[in-house]
């Protein structure tokens, strides 16, 4: 599997990980770097609740794999999208 990983991010000219600093991010995120370099960015949603801790977690461990990281809040997305919600025929809908 971990080879088949491998092949797959070669094969790519770019990629763009959705990075939580948990296990499987990180790997992901550290066998993208040693297969594309430079070409990966690690981006962090964060919103309200996501335990500052936890921000700084992933910052760190993107950090000591060197690779380019990007915190992106969802806070304004998530009310914007509250404000969206229209009422249809069957229940709620939410309009991102």
């Amino acid at each position: 599997k971990y080879q088949h990983l491998q092949q797959l991010l070669k094969g790519m000219k770019q990629v763009l990980i959705a990075f939580s600093g948990g296990a499987d991010s990180t790997l992901l995120l550290k066998v993208a770097k040693d297969m594309l370099g430079d070409q990966v960015l690690a981006v962090t949603a964060v919103s309200e609740p996501t335990p500052r801790h936890e921000q700084m977690d992933a910052e760190g461990l993107a950090r000591e794999l060197e690779a380019a990281h990007l915190m992106v809040s969802v806070y304004n997305l998530f009310i914007t999208s509250l404000l969206n919600i229209k009422t249809g025929s069957s229940g709620f809908f939410l309009i991102l």
